[in-house]
Order: structure tokens, then C-alpha cells, then sequence
């Protein structure tokens, strides 16, 4: 319960500070377990190899990537799209809704879904759910992000660019011409959503407080 609070404050949207915070430092642990994963696991490139190879189907730590980094992600943005959903009439509000949702997908299907080895495009089932998880993270993250950017006028270059490096990463861990660096996409393209995310909730929740004055 007193978690919840936290998520959903009866006064915090009238600060415009908490959902904020919490987004930031979930963005930090997010990024401190990666590499703690990755450093345990010996070979691991983070240039070449995607973050759900971490987890993948076999490995090591599969279960506890899944379920102690890739499930608590997905749950705390699904919570982040529920607080952006209730106040989804400040201006911006219900894309940066669906923006936390799409993250959520790809995170919570990773986690009870994970990858074959070397996370390929074609596989079992299992991967197949995966890599239709990780399209809607980015494809519909994209999309978001060019919905968020059409009524943010004055941030509306920042999220066309984010916009246009996660559709990239989209394309580029499925091209084979750039396999040997696609962790290294992967990873440009979840700063770009997890930063964007960050700055449409401050913003969001900024616009509530000025409206509630």
C-alpha cells in the first residue's frame, strides 16, 4: 500500500515532482542491473549483443533477469501509463500514456517470454512472442513519441529525434549488416525512450500543477 501511494500520490501531480523522480531512478537501477547482469556473464558484449540475450532462454541468470529486472520494469512503466492515463487531460498526457504502455509490453512479455540464444529473428514460439513484444516497444514507442511531439511545441524537435532513433532501432537489431553492433543499438534506442519518458512525465505533471493553481 504504501508503495501505491507513491505511484499515485493524491498531491503529487500538483508538484509535477514525484512521478519524475521515481522515473529517473528506476531509469538508473534499470541500467546498474544491466550491467551488473552483463559483467556476471562471461563473453557478454554489450556492443554486439541485445539486452534480452541477459535473459535469454538457458542462460544463467535467464530467471532472474526476467523476473528480478525485465518484470519489475515492465510493471513500474504499465503503473507510469496508469498515472499518465488519469491525468491524460493535460496536453500530452494520453501519449505519453501509450509511450509508457509500449515499454511495458516489451519488457513484461521479455520477461516471461525470453529469447532463444543469440536472440535470433526466427525461432521457437517463445521467440516469436518475444520479438512481437520488443516491435510493439519500439514501433508503437515511435509512434508515441511522434503523437507527443505534434502537441509539444516547445520540445517538438527532441521528440522527433527520439522518435526517429527508436524507429531506427527497430530496424537496426533486425539487420544482419549490423549484427556486430546491434547491443549497442539497443541500447541507444532504450535511452531514447526511457529519457523521453522521463521529460514527457516532468512535463506532463508540470502542466497539471500550473492548471490545479
Amino acid at each position: 500500500r504504501r508503495q501505491r501511494r507513491r505511484l499515485f500520490p493524491e498531491h503529487g501531480c500538483r508538484r509535477g515532482r514525484p512521478a519524475h523522480r521515481h522515473d529517473r531512478a528506476r531509469s538508473g537501477l534499470r541500467a546498474g542491473q544491466h550491467g551488473a547482469f552483463g559483467w556476471r556473464r562471461s563473453g557478454y558484449s554489450h556492443v554486439a549483443q541485445t539486452i534480452s540475450e541477459l535473459g535469454e532462454f538457458g542462460a544463467p541468470d535467464s530467471h532472474y533477469v526476467g523476473f528480478g529486472v525485465f518484470l519489475p520494469v515492465g510493471l513500474a512503466t504499465a503503473a507510469l501509463a496508469a498515472l499518465h492515463w488519469r491525468i491524460r487531460v493535460a496536453r500530452g498526457a494520453a501519449p505519453a500514456a501509450a509511450l509508457a504502455a509500449c515499454i511495458a509490453v516489451g519488457y513484461t512479455v521479455a520477461a516471461f517470454f525470453p529469447c532463444d540464444p543469440g536472440a535470433p529473428l526466427d525461432g521457437t514460439t517463445r521467440t516469436g512472442i518475444h520479438n512481437l513484444g520488443g516491435a510493439v516497444e519500439y514501433l508503437g514507442g515511435a509512434l508515441s513519441l511522434f503523437a507527443i511531439a505534434a502537441m509539444r511545441q516547445p520540445e517538438r524537435r527532441i521528440y522527433l529525434a527520439a522518435a526517429f532513433i527508436t524507429f531506427a532501432t527497430a530496424i537496426g537489431v533486425s539487420a544482419q549488416e549490423v549484427a556486430h553492433v546491434r547491443g549497442l543499438i539497443q541500447r541507444f534506442g532504450e535511452v531514447s525512450l526511457f529519457a523521453s519518458l522521463a521529460l514527457v512525465t516532468r512535463s506532463v505533471t508540470a502542466a497539471v500543477a500550473v492548471g490545479e493553481q
